[in-house]
């Protein structure tokens, strides 16, 4: 029988969308690229599995920001992010610094045209109260 630890949610592969626990009861190499979880199917069901480091993450908390909202949200904007953030170290890249301002310069751009769309602009209703 599984033995739930810290919570988690699965940001890819089969059970993106999902959130689950650690599974104490295995223990995983430490070079391993798999850990042991414990998924929740959602249907009352729970699956001990064993799946990719890089497929989880710790679940949410309250977000801190508008931004931190609009990820937590749609899972696809931060499957996109922690995509492009796997592909800038891919290449080798040490430090954020390059990478964030080539993000700020294409982020700016993504606004400006947003703007000139106008009505024909496709808008992402993000729920979010600052503290």
């Amino acid at each position: 029988m599984p033995e739930k630890g810290d919570a988690i949610r699965f940001v890819k592969g089969t059970y993106a969308g999902y959130n689950g626990w650690m599974n104490k009861s295995k223990r995983t190499k430490p070079k391993s690229p798999y850990r042991y979880v414990v998924v929740d199917l959602k249907d009352s069901h729970e699956k001990a599995t064993r799946v990719k480091l890089t497929s989880i993450k710790p679940r949410f908390e309250a977000p801190r920001c508008f931004e931190e909202a609009a990820l937590q949200q749609y899972e696809d904007m931060e499957q996109a992010m922690v995509r492009l953030a796997e592909l800038f170290a891919q290449c080798g890249i040490g430090g954020p610094l390059g990478a964030m301002q080539l993000f700020e310069e294409e982020l700016n751009r993504a606004v400006k045209v947003q703007r000139e769309l106008g009505s024909k602009a496709r808008f992402r209703r993000v729920d979010w109260t600052q503290n």
